[in-house]
Parts: structure tokens; sequence; C-alpha cells
């Protein structure tokens, strides 16, 4: 994942945490007005951040494929998608990218955003992350 995008996912939920932590120390609690917009500020900075998720892995940075694969798969991209995930991680997984190889297999023996492909499955968690496609596939 690129530096900047790394440093903006930071960022935001520094500041989302700062926002709903009082200024004062002797204040012992966090008034609900700054929890709900901490909430909001934190949700703006998650579509920001998905946003620039895919951007960056529409010019073939795999981390950033990988990222927004996560971010589909578990619904922190505003909607739960697996099937979107599912293709996320098959193109990162052809990049060479070993954690979205590993996350392909899984969601393949699952059928998770398709049908099931244990066989599919098998090559790619035995895939070599150099070469980036799964042994015994041309």
């Amino acid at each position: 994942m690129s530096p900047r995008i790394r440093q903006s996912a930071f960022a935001a939920l520094t500041l989302c945490f700062a926002s709903a932590v009082s200024a004062d120390p002797s204040d012992s609690f966090v008034e609900l007005g700054d929890l709900e917009r901490a909430h909001i500020q934190y949700v703006h900075a998650e579509a920001k951040l998905a946003d620039e998720l895919w951007e960056a892995s529409k010019g073939g940075d795999a981390d950033a494929t990988y990222a927004a694969a996560v971010m589909h798969e578990n619904g922190t991209a505003g909607h739960r998608s697996p099937e979107l995930a599912r293709q996320l991680y098959r193109e990162a997984a052809q990049a060479g990218h070993r954690p979205a190889q590993i996350a392909l297999a899984r969601m393949l023996i699952a059928g998770s955003g398709g049908k099931p492909d244990a066989s599919e499955a098998l090559k790619w968690m035995s895939a070599d992350s150099s070469a980036g496609r799964p042994s015994g596939k041309d």
C-alpha cells in the first residue's frame, strides 16, 4: 500500500478518536454528540479512503487492490460485496500478492462471492507469489 494511502488511513482514525475525546482532562466522560460527530467523521474518512484505494487499485497497486477487497468483503466500503471482493482479490493475486492469493483461496473454498472451486483454491494456496499465477495453471 502506498505511503499516501497509509497516511490517509492513519489520519482518518486519529481524527475520529481525537474528536471524540474531550480537550479537558478532568472531564471523565464523552458527550453523545461528540461520539456522533466522531462517527460521522469516521464514515466520511472511510469513504474517502475507499475511493483512494479504488483509484490506486485501478493503477495496478496490488496492495491497494487487496485493501479495497478487504473493505468490500467486510462491508467497510459502505456495503458488503463478496462478489467484488473476490474479483479484487483475484486481481491482486494475479499480481503476485500473497495475502490476496490466500484470501482468494479462502473465498473459493467457501463459495463466497461465487461458486465454490476447491481445485482452483488449492492452486492459489500453492501459488508462487513471485510468478503471480497459480501453479499448474496457464
